[in-house]
Parts: C-alpha cells; structure tokens; sequence
C-alpha cells in the first residue's frame, strides 16, 4: 500500500539526493521496520490464521498513521509462508479436499492479515494498493534455469551467485476492494488465481528471452 503525506520530501536537484519512500511491514500483529523481541515471539507462537480484534486494530493503524509524514509504503504477505516445490505440494493436495483453486506458482493467501490491512487503512491517506508479483532466476551449473528465490547470502550480494528479478505491478484503489469480508476473500482469491497465471507467463517469457 502507498501512501503520500505530502510531497514535499519527494523533491530532489537530481536523482542522487532523492529521499526514499519509509518501508513499514504489517505482519503477525503488528507494523514493523526492524524485527524486535516481540516480533519474534509473536511468530513463534501465533497461528497463520492470526486476526486482530476491532480494538487492537484501531490502536495499531492509528499509532501508525498518527507519527507518519512523507511518502510511506506498508508491505503485507498475504501468502504467510515462503513459497517452496513442497509446500506447493502440500497445499494443492489440501486444495482438493476443500475445493481451492489450483495454484501452480504461489502458496494459497491468508485472508486475516489482509483484511485487517485494508481495514485498518481504509478512508485514511493511504489510497493505492500494489499487487507485485516477482520471479527470480539463475543458471545452474549445469547451464539449466532455476526458477528459485535467492539465499539471504545472495540477496545481499554476499556470495557469487547472477540473479535475475523480473517484477511485474499492478495498481488498485484501495475504496475499490470491498470491505465485506465474505467479498473481500473471494476478491483476493480472483487475484491470486490471475497471479498464479501471470507468474507462468512470466517464466514463459523469462525463458525466451534467454533461448533468443
């Protein structure tokens, strides 16, 4: 989700003394930049499944958006997990005994944290969520392509490893995604299934621009 406050911080004389937008992150229970203690703990013991009641949700976006100036994103993972080939495997087998649709590419999406997202941002400044979907890949020493996401080691650049990311966004007013929470999931289920086909394209296309 994107927020601007004002742009008074985006102006710049050229691209090196540009202020970057403030990355905050929405995850089990709480709003974050750094991980702390709590952080930590709430993971280990809350279900993937957590929800926030009325009030605890009141007090953590208004805390949030009462100290916030400039331009400020929230990220939120509606997925939870990291995707892997055998959590996908797991979840597509739990998929056919609740009749999910079938995703290929990315995990099921948690609905709880998602809609305590949106609710806790909904008719504040914030107005625009970004759906952003993103592949990685590399060649093996084999020379094959691996569709994998990178190590910490690789994502901080500290291990000799060519990573390719191709980043595909899409835009939706936040007023635009209903509240109801019934609609709401089906919603975010409708999306998932169009991210699920935009990932395939996207290694598809990956693919032949490397073979070309």
């Amino acid at each position: 989700m994107n927020n601007d406050f004002g742009n008074e911080n985006m102006l710049a004389k050229d691209l090196t003394s540009i202020l970057l937008p403030k990355l905050s992150f929405f995850t089990w229970y709480q709003i974050w930049n750094i991980p702390s203690f709590q952080f930590l703990r709430d993971i280990s013991q809350a279900d993937e499944n957590w929800d926030l009641d009325s009030d605890t949700l009141g007090s953590t976006f208004n805390k949030y958006l009462e100290q916030k100036s400039g331009t400020q994103w929230l990220v939120t993972f509606p997925e939870v997990n990291i995707y892997t080939e055998k959590s996908s495997k797991l979840e597509q087998i739990m998929g056919e005994k609740y009749y999910l649709p079938h995703l290929e590419n990315v995990l099921y999406p948690r609905y709880s944290g998602f809609a305590n997202c949106i609710g806790g941002l909904y008719k504040t400044t914030f107005k625009v969520l970004y759906d952003i979907s993103i592949i990685y890949y590399h060649k093996d020493q084999s020379g094959n392509i691996v569709f994998q996401g990178p190590s910490l080691l690789a994502a901080f650049g500290l291990c000799e490893s060519d990573i390719t990311a191709v980043i595909y966004i899409r835009s939706k007013l936040l007023n635009r995604i209903p509240l109801r929470r019934d609609r709401m999931e089906k919603w975010l289920e409708r999306r998932w299934v169009k991210k699920d086909k935009q990932i395939k394209i996207m290694k598809e296309q990956a693919l032949k621009r490397i073979a070309q």
